[in-house]
Order: structure tokens, then C-alpha cells, then sequence
């Protein structure tokens, strides 16, 4: 179930709060505005612009490699 939050004052397709069932859950058309808008806000709070720098911490990668067994079937 997807949980509601006040929209924001000056516009009215955001709301205060984004969390992952919000932006996740929620089916958009393509070209909706109000998807344009929950996009370029996700980016900006995860880019910076002028500098390129990614302020969102990423674990270190890491490989796992899996022998696995197949039978002829």
C-alpha cells in the first residue's frame, strides 16, 4: 500500500517526501510531467552538475564467482 504525503505548496505534482514505494510502486505514463519532475528531483539530490561528483556512498564492488554443476537433462 502506498502511503500518502501533504503536496508541496508552490507545486502542487511533488510532495514533501519521496520513498522508495512512492518512486518504485507508482506506474507513470512516458512524457508525464509529473514523472519528469520526481526524475530530475531523484538526480539532484544524487548529482552535482558543475562538478560531476556523485554525493550518493556505493559500497565497494564486489565479485562472487559460483561453480555450478549442470546434468545432461
Amino acid at each position: 500500500m502506498l502511503k500518502s504525503y501533504p503536496l508541496h505548496k508552490e507545486d502542487p505534482t511533488m510532495v514533501h517526501r519521496m520513498d522508495m514505494e512512492t518512486v518504485y510502486d507508482t506506474n507513470v505514463q512516458v512524457g508525464s510531467v509529473c514523472a519528469i519532475k520526481t526524475l530530475k528531483r531523484l538526480m539532484e539530490a544524487i548529482c552535482l552538475r558543475r562538478t560531476k561528483d556523485v554525493l550518493l556512498y556505493c559500497a565497494p564492488k564486489t565479485e562472487w564467482a559460483v561453480l555450478v554443476h549442470l546434468n545432461s537433462n
